[in-house]
């Protein structure tokens, strides 16, 4: 009897329990599962009175603000969710940037191997000559969305830009292979030299803005340095025996200025 007695009162004492728990919204299954053995048995004693009586408390958690934590001191689970999904876009979108740059220097991979070939070469068929064009297009969109997202300053991007637009023209001006048996020719509106010296133009008023940023990717430097040497290396051939010049040999001074100063700058960044 003294043992019956003592059975209805843990029991009473844990449907109380319970009912608090409920009533502060509470998860009473996991409260039950912890903590001191005599907290867990009168709390199990209340749930199974609860449940003779036709009465079931709610398993589910309290609801809680993101960042927060139960009564236990456990992180709740839609938190980890979307930390998990948190994580899981910055994770895609850090791999996307890279995607996207390896795609862009593919690109001038490919544009630059044709453009190095000399003049009068057929180095693909329209539609290749087509592809490559379009794709020296959607490269220009890539560097922007990359400065968009941080991963390159704008003007850096500019910079990029700046040489897609002069390889595409250079790409523009080669024939497709069905063309090889044509015999009309477009005349050359400019001579070599001053070809070389719009390019460099070009180019110098991107650098000019490059200039004024913090820090330098070396990256983006190595991406355009070949092309870029190239027409100093032959603008300064161009214009080495003629004292008539003079002009020019001051531009390209000045353009091989900012371009060392670049370069510099870009070797003492902090990694």
């Amino acid at each position: 009897m003294p043992h019956r007695t003592m059975t209805i009162w843990i029991g009473l004492c844990g449907l109380l329990a319970v009912f608090v728990l409920v009533l502060l919204g509470r998860n009473v299954e996991r409260s039950a599962a912890r903590g001191p053995r005599w907290k867990r048995r009168i709390l199990a004693a209340g749930m199974g009175l609860m449940a003779a009586l036709g009465f079931l408390p709610s398993c589910k958690p309290s609801p809680t603000k993101q960042g927060s934590t139960n009564a236990e001191g456990t992180q709740t689970a839609p938190q980890k969710t979307n930390r998990a999904r948190h994580l899981s876009r910055q994770s895609r979108q850090q791999v996307r940037k890279v995607s996207d740059w390896r795609s862009m220097v593919a690109v001038f991979e490919r544009a630059e191997a044709v453009a190095s070939q000399p003049s009068g070469s057929y180095p693909f068929d329209r539609a290749g000559k087509k592809k490559l064009l379009a794709d020296i297009d959607a490269a220009g969109q890539v560097a922007r969305k990359l400065a968009e997202s941080g991963r390159i300053t704008k003007p850096e991007a500019d910079l990029l830009v700046t040489e897609l637009t002069i390889l595409r023209q250079r790409v523009a001006a080669f024939r497709s292979k069905e063309m090889q048996m044509a015999t009309c020719y477009e005349p050359r509106l400019l001579r070599p030299i001053d070809e070389t010296k719009d390019r460099l133009k070009q180019r110098l008023t991107a650098l000019d803005h490059l200039t004024t940023q913090k820090s330098i990717h070396p990256e983006v430097l190595a991406l355009v340095r070949t092309d870029i040497e190239r027409d100093m290396a032959k603008l300064d051939q161009l214009t080495r025996s003629r004292p008539a010049r003079d002009k020019v040999r001051t531009f390209l001074a000045k353009i091989r200025k900012v371009w060392k100063a670049l370069q510099d700058r870009a070797r003492q960044r902090p990694r």
